[in-house]
């Protein structure tokens, strides 16, 4: 696709991350990606730099409920 580029290798080497639960947040995007065998939820701005890991959970779902991101 133009345009499409990778912004950050969430699990670098040959496994996948597999992100899903992509919600939008405050103008960002929030998502949970597998890594080292551990799900941990991220928060983008569509940069390399503003994309960060904001938390290291067990095994959750990503979802906003009244203006307020839950995981």
């Amino acid at each position: 696709m133009s345009g499409t580029q990778l912004l950050a290798d969430l699990a670098p080497g040959p496994s996948p991350s597999y992100p899903d639960s992509f919600v939008e947040y405050k103008f960002k995007l929030g998502f949970r990606a597998r890594v080292d065998g551990d799900w941990k939820v991220y928060l983008s701005n569509g940069t390399t730099a503003g994309t960060q890991m904001i938390a290291d959970v067990f095994h959750t779902e990503v979802v906003i409920h009244d203006g307020m991101l839950y995981f």
